[in-house]
């Protein structure tokens, strides 16, 4: 069961204290609590509820919900499935961390976005998986940040893992974006694995879209698999309570 703080479900009122403190990470306590938190537990329907902000998303195009690395999530056909609320509740034109579980089904050829947040024509940030012919021939994790708002926004330098991508198997991606710093970092199951460049803060209009990006004011990458567990928070979380984030999740 998961802790008030990271689990999806409050621990019940006969539980001791004792037994809770035996059983959460040592890190939970000093944790912050997501602004977003879609939890894609649902079992049908067309909305993902937040419970952290109560930002409803809308299902497009028939993303299904179905098994998850956590209860349920939502799966998506890679073609034109994507959920999307009207807002977000986390700044993005500053610090801040995004998370999620994706299971990526196909390794298609170029982006493959399973979060970002809208702008007018381009998305703010994109977690997810990129194929090209440069350095990422066998496929990567990525978390990537645009310099603007427009129809071809510059990347000065995306956060990449070295490893080659899986498929087929569930993920914990984390994006964070320490605006001080001017960098990006993409932790890939509670491991930092790639650091990038972000130069330039903005604020995106939009909310939050599930299953695909935002280019030149069009939905783009579609993400072939299922994505679970969404969460936005504000600041930067270091690499002990990303890393107690991960563990907080039960063992498959």
């Amino acid at each position: 069961m998961r802790s008030t703080k990271y689990f999806r479900r409050a621990l019940p009122a006969a539980l001791s204290l004792a037994a809770v403190l035996a059983c959460a990470p040592a890190a939970l306590a000093a944790d912050p609590q997501p602004g977003n938190h879609w939890l894609l537990d649902e079992t049908g329907g067309d909305q993902a509820a937040d419970s952290a902000a109560g930002r409803t998303a809308t299902l497009h195009n028939g993303p299904v919900f179905g098994p998850g690395r956590s209860g349920n999530a939502l799966t998506f056909d890679g073609i034109d499935d994507f959920a999307a609320s009207d807002a977000v509740d986390v700044r993005t034109d500053g610090s801040f961390t995004v998370s999620a579980w994706v299971n990526l089904a196909t390794a298609n050829f170029g982006l493959s976005t399973a979060v970002s947040v809208d702008g007018e024509h381009t998305s703010r940030f994109r977690l997810g998986y990129i194929m090209d012919d440069d350095n990422n021939q066998l496929g990567a994790w990525s978390f990537r940040a645009a310099e603007s708002d427009s129809d071809r926004p510059v990347v000065t330098k995306a956060a990449e893992s070295v490893l080659p991508a899986e498929t087929g198997t569930w993920v914990f991606l984390v994006g964070v974006h320490d605006a001080a710093a001017k960098r990006l970092w993409l932790y890939v199951n509670g491991t930092r694995v790639g650091d990038g460049t972000l130069n330039t803060e903005w604020q995106p209009a939009g909310g939050v879209r599930i299953g695909g990006a935002l280019a030149a004011g069009a939905p783009a990458e579609p993400w072939p698999g299922s994505v679970d567990d969404v969460r936005l928070y504000p600041g930067v979380l270091d690499k002990d309570q990303i890393s107690a984030l991960y563990r907080s999740f039960p063992q498959p």
